[in-house]
């Protein structure tokens, strides 16, 4: 198969995923209150408006979300704060549409500015959330470890001064990161080689 039609594959299959584990971890709660302050509602009425947050799509809802509930000490709590964020930084959408452009056969240049498009303190602090749930038991899915490691590598490259800074970085400003993402990148499963190899490529 050629790398265009992986990327293709692993593409579609990483948007796939992304909507199905937003869904998988609760189940659906129909949206109450969008107006009502989450700091008014008790831990699991929380929990209900983060769900429906994160099904709305809405990146200033799922901020507000986030921010109720990013430092429960829950670990399946703490993988919805890692999709609230992702979301409302903007980084699935990012990752989802540098798949993309890699299947379209962009430079890697290219794919690289779209992953600039992002809320980077935002994003990495949904990675550690991510990376707090697996600690915790959470089933952390492929595409999860793929947009934490995503978010690290867009944080390590700001810091190092570019992304062509990366290969071979292991100490300095963004080394530290960059470790990070490679660790989570190393938790995706091998049935998934090509999302890791893909997500490789931006280092």
């Amino acid at each position: 198969m050629s790398a265009k039609k992986v990327a293709i594959l692993v593409s579609g299959a990483l948007f796939a995923v992304v909507l199905v584990s937003c869904q998988q971890v609760f189940t659906f709660s129909p949206l109450k209150a969008f107006d009502q302050s989450p700091a008014n509602m008790t831990p699991q009425q929380q929990v209900n408006y983060a769900e429906d947050a994160l099904k709305s799509g809405n990146p200033t809802t799922m901020k507000t979300a986030y921010e109720a509930i990013k430092s429960s000490t829950d670990p399946n709590v703490q993988l919805v704060a890692g999709q609230l964020a992702f979301g409302a930084s903007g980084a699935s959408a990012a990752l989802t549409q540098a798949l993309a452009d890699v299947a379209s056969g962009a430079s890697i240049s290219t794919v690289q500015s779209v992953l600039n498009n992002v809320d980077t303190t935002l994003a990495v602090s949904g990675a550690q959330n991510i990376v707090n749930a697996a600690a915790g038991g959470a089933p952390v899915s492929d595409s999860q470890y793929a947009i934490a490691a995503a978010a690290y590598i867009v944080s390590a490259a700001q810091a190092a001064g570019g992304f062509d800074k990366l290969s071979g970085l292991t100490s300095g400003p963004g080394s530290s990161d960059l470790a990070e993402a490679k660790t989570l990148v190393s938790n995706i499963q091998a049935t998934n080689s090509s999302l890791a190899t893909t997500i490789q490529s931006f280092y």
